[in-house]
């Protein structure tokens, strides 16, 4: 992941999206908690889940580290399931200032 960008991570899960009530991806470095995406941020079809991350957020993260990811979810039926943790590499950028479009 290269920070100051917005990186789309893309989870397959073996259940429908349509019985998950509840869903979290965290996204950990270091040892910490350092973002916390819910299921109102992650857009799902079919058996796929996906997370965006804005600019903003991806510079939360220290580059030359890795972070590691992990989606949990809870089911209509209470079941709950986590995918395995990832672990991505965090690559700098040259410049951190946040683009926009202008309005």
């Amino acid at each position: 992941m290269i920070r100051a960008t917005t990186p789309t991570f893309i989870f397959r899960l073996p259940i429908d999206c349509l019985k998950i009530t509840k869903a979290e991806v965290t996204f950990a470095q270091s040892g910490e908690n350092k973002l916390t995406k819910l299921k109102e941020d992650c857009p799902m079809d079919d058996k796929k889940l996906a997370v965006t991350l804005s600019q903003e957020e991806t510079l939360l993260f220290s580059d030359r580290s890795e972070i590691k990811i992990q989606l949990r979810v809870l089911t209509s039926d209470d079941k709950v399931f986590a995918s395995q943790v990832f672990s991505v590499p965090v690559i700098d950028t040259l410049s951190e200032e946040v683009l926009r479009n202008d309005i």
